[in-house]
């Protein structure tokens, strides 16, 4: 029986995000400069040439991991900010899914940490990379603020706080990424959270 032009696109999606996915594993251990696209093929299993088919170069892939990545979390910030219940139960479930999404895709931090440093990513990916990251520090930034005029969230600079909080995110997925961390140590939300606690 012939395949419909509907399972002939979810196939193709599905090998798309299988490259993409082997991609960023491969980004994180080698970074974009270090990477080749026998590389990104061994990793997902396929040809050389299928890559190919999905990509036309490591960069167009680079782009693409990096935008999953801060796209994800934009996602969620934002997800977070529209969600029913107080500001301080959103602030929980948003941070219930980020220890969550460090833990499964642990490399996902790594390529977008490349590309806010790295000097061999391309100034456009980049740029795009902080305005994303921008964004979300902004809307999180918000959801601290409603939750200071309940008396939720600590008083203070509410910038300061969405920075103390994405700084410890951010070295949660260091630690797991670089050492590892057991599973009895690592941070529960409520312990992440203890920094705005009033």
């Amino acid at each position: 029986m012939a395949r419909t032009e509907e399972s002939n696109q979810r196939i193709r999606e599905e090998q798309k995000r299988k490259i993409l996915v082997a991609a960023t594993k491969v980004f994180a251990r080698k970074g974009l400069a270090g990477t080749r696209m026998a590389d990104i093929a061994a990793e997902a299993g396929v040809g050389y040439g299928l890559v190919y088919h999905y990509f036309e170069s490591k960069e167009v892939i680079f782009r693409a991991a990096v935008e999953r990545g801060t796209g994800a979390f934009e996602r969620l910030i934002n997800d977070a900010q529209e969600q029913p219940g107080t500001p301080w139960e959103r602030l929980y479930r948003l941070s219930v899914i980020i220890l969550d999404g460090l833990r499964r895709v642990p490399e996902g931090f790594l390529v977008t940490q490349q590309a806010f440093v790295s000097d061999t990513v391309p100034q456009d990916i980049k740029e795009e990379a902080i305005r994303q990251a921008r964004r979300s520090s902004e809307r999180l930034q918000q959801l601290i603020t409603e939750g200071q005029a309940l008396g939720q969230v600590v008083a203070g600079n509410p910038g300061e706080l969405t920075t103390l909080y994405l700084s410890c995110v951010g070295g949660i997925a260091y630690n797991f990424n670089y050492f590892g961390i057991p599973e009895k140590d690592y941070p529960h939300p409520e312990s992440l959270l203890r920094l705005l606690k009033p």
